[in-house]
């Protein structure tokens, strides 16, 4: 889908120019780990890029990524009056997973009829401040394993979980009585071409909680993107999920900014 709307201030249009989101999204890295990722593929051909111009000048960036999940996922970057010039090109996806800062978030929830929000944090982590944890025995996951991990929280089919160990970097633990998966730790999305990736996936067992396993698979999945020369690695966490705040403060994560998760509803 091509998008253009053009009025007396704004001009509103889908952007396919890589170098241009490039520029734009760079200016907080951290901030837009996700959309730089998906300037890559997989993730491009899934993913609708739609700016928001002033002047000639990019002043917001709204990305609709279209992947696993029933509704797009709407990230924008850039200022409040640049996510009002987008209102109608976003109110025409419909319902969306929208991942926002606190100061957007209170101008588009205005605009849906319910929502379900969660506060978090964007954490992110250098090579220079990562502190590994190597006390737990993890492994390097695979398209093969996706069967083993079905007793897990990733909400895809066998095939869909297959394709996302495919294209991502995940470690679990096994627990070493049964051979079973019961922790893991993976990607959302990975660019070596941008050198981003956000972490995500991590998950374990409720029996085999509090022994460590979450920090070893993240340090793993974490020390691989390392060692693959990514520079800026982020995640997203629960303000109120202090065990998991604690774990990756562990490993080195430090608080970028406040984002506020939520589904949405067009009035």
């Amino acid at each position: 889908m091509v998008y253009q709307r053009v009025d007396s201030a704004w001009r509103v249009s889908t952007i396919t120019d890589k170098n241009a989101l490039r520029a734009f999204l760079n200016r907080d890295r951290g901030l837009s780990v996700y959309a730089l990722g998906d300037l890559d593929e997989p993730y491009w051909s899934r993913s609708e890029f739609i700016g928001a111009e002033m002047g000639g000048e990019l002043r917001g960036v709204a990305l609709f990524y279209s992947g696993f999940f029933a509704q797009p996922i709407l990230v924008f970057c850039g200022s409040p009056e640049a996510l009002v010039a987008t209102r109608g090109v976003i109110l025409e996806r419909g319902d969306v997973y929208y991942i926002l800062e606190p100061a957007l978030h209170a101008i588009i929830e205005k605009w849906y009829a319910r929502r379900e929000t969660a506060a978090m944090w964007r954490m992110v982590v250098s090579a220079g401040g990562f502190r590994p944890y190597n006390a737990i025995m993890t492994e390097r996951l695979g398209p093969a394993d996706a069967a083993a991990m079905s007793n897990l929280e990733i909400p895809l089919s066998e095939a869909g979980t297959a394709a996302l160990l495919a294209q991502g970097v995940f470690y679990a633990v096994r627990d070493q009585a049964s051979g079973e998966i019961v922790a893991q730790a993976g990607t959302h999305v990975i660019s070596k071409q941008e050198s981003a990736a956000a972490v995500g996936h991590v998950y374990t067992a409720p029996a085999h909680r509090g022994k460590g396993y979450a920090t070893a698979c993240t340090a793993a999945v974490t020390q691989a993107l390392l060692d693959m020369g990514i520079q800026t690695i982020g995640l997203n966490v629960d303000q109120h999920n202090a065990a998991a705040i604690k774990v990756y403060r562990r490993l080195g994560y430090e608080t970028h900014c406040p984002l506020i998760e939520g589904l949405g509803e067009p009035v």
